[in-house]
């Protein structure tokens, strides 16, 4: 498989370079670069530390270094901000009544808003199917909570 390279999050940098990263890493970090935290890179990998290569946006090219790049897979967080994890009870807000749940089946790498889910629902359930999968974002997942 493929390695998937994203840039760096803010909270990596720091914990690599202190909090003057952005002066630190090679080329340095330009502030309008700061939505590309996080996010997948497309492009020609640097081969090293010391080359860089030049990703267009606006008109305007940007070096990249390869140390601004990592292959780690980042966490998935959902709505409440509980850690995702596979075989976790969850609540589909909006979709599950009180009392049901539905179990994190897979944690996309891709995507870094969604997560795939087996639907223990009582919908799920009526239509017969014992493992229903739905692709879901995260921001409308919590962590179940048992009903009093």
């Amino acid at each position: 498989m493929k390695k998937q390279w994203r840039f760096k999050t803010e909270k990596e940098f720091i914990a690599e370079y202190g909090p003057d990263w952005k002066n630190r890493v090679l080329y340095t970090w330009a502030i309008e670069m700061n939505y590309l935290l996080g996010e997948p890179f497309e492009g020609k990998l640097p081969t090293d530390k010391e080359e860089g290569t030049c990703k267009e946006v606006s008109d305007w090219p940007w070096s990249i270094s390869k140390d601004m790049l990592t292959t780690r897979v980042l966490p998935k967080y959902l709505r409440d901000g509980t850690l995702a994890k596979v075989g976790m009870k969850l609540t589909w807000i909006g979709e599950t009544d009180e009392g049901e749940y539905v179990i994190v089946n897979k944690i996309n790498t891709g995507d870094n808003n969604t997560i795939r889910i087996q639907c223990c629902c009582r919908q799920c359930r009526i239509l017969s199917k014992p493992r229903v999968m739905h692709i879901v974002k995260l921001k409308y997942l919590a962590k179940f909570q048992k009903p009093q």
